[in-house]
């Protein structure tokens, strides 16, 4: 069978479901295997249909093994286990049985909150260290536990919230005071706003060479930024000739050089 190609009309003409950009860059999560994540998304979306409230005035829903083994097109073993993945394996759900042959409840939890409030003991700690800055660039990974609420509902504040929180680990991560003493300001500003356009991009790939990249992958690339990489590609722009386009070009050499090691 051939398939149309899209046009602009007709891009957007699917429904699809959401899943948390968080399960994919954060290293909290990267034990969970894909078909979880995805089976996650499937519950919120139940969640945002058809959600019932307990005397307790929690949110739950009706998800069965049944339905999970037709959407995903798997066994009932494998139904089980990713189940047992977010349940017992993570506690991203709670599920309560009833018996007498009814279904059993599914409390899809919200980690954002917690997260929130991780970020913010962090932030306070932050506040308390000494303002000293570590010349050795040698700094070791950055982890991506910072990233919390981040989600496709966001509206403009929160994407401008979101890219903040990158900005801070980014900054970090490269131990931007120093490169700003070291190299001109503007530059190194340039080369992470570059850096955060493309992570914070509303498109699902981006261009990298000739490869395209989903966004979710660019982010945990991209947040494993160190200052070693940033002088790397200040010594390639003293020396490159037609370059073409500035933001392909920092793009490209960044990716390169992180992926390679």
């Amino acid at each position: 069978m051939k398939y149309n190609y899209y046009n602009k009309q007709n891009s957007k003409r699917y429904s699809f479901y959401r899943i948390p950009r968080v399960l994919f860059t954060d290293s909290q999560f990267s034990k969970l295997s894909a078909e979880a994540k995805i089976l996650y998304g499937l519950l919120l979306d139940r969640m945002s249909k058809s959600a019932e409230i307990d005397t307790e005035n929690k949110a739950y829903v009706y998800f069965t093994l049944q339905e999970v083994q037709e959407s995903l097109d798997i066994g009932k073993d494998k139904a089980i286990k990713l189940f047992n993945e977010l349940d017992k394996g993570i506690g991203l759900i709670e599920r309560k049985k009833q018996g007498q042959g009814k279904p059993t409840k599914i409390y899809v939890l919200d980690f954002a909150d917690v997260r929130r409030s991780e970020k913010e003991q962090e932030t306070i700690s932050d506040k308390s260290e000494k303002d000293s800055i570590n010349a050795n660039f040698n700094t070791s990974e950055v982890k991506t536990s910072e990233n919390d609420n981040v989600d496709f509902y966001a509206d403009d504040s929160e994407k401008a919230e979101i890219r903040e929180i990158y900005k801070k680990k980014i900054h970090k991560s490269i131990n931007y005071d120093v490169m700003v003493n070291r190299y001109r300001r503007g530059l190194i500003n340039e080369i992470v706003d570059t850096v955060l356009d493309a992570i914070c991009s509303e498109e699902d790939f981006i261009s990298i060479g000739f490869q395209r990249i989903s966004r979710d992958k660019l982010a945990t690339v991209f947040l494993r930024l160190k200052a070693e990489h940033i002088e790397y590609l200040i010594d390639c722009l003293r020396t490159v000739r037609n370059m073409g386009s500035q933001r392909t070009y920092i793009l490209n050499k960044l990716y390169e050089k992180i992926t390679k090691e």
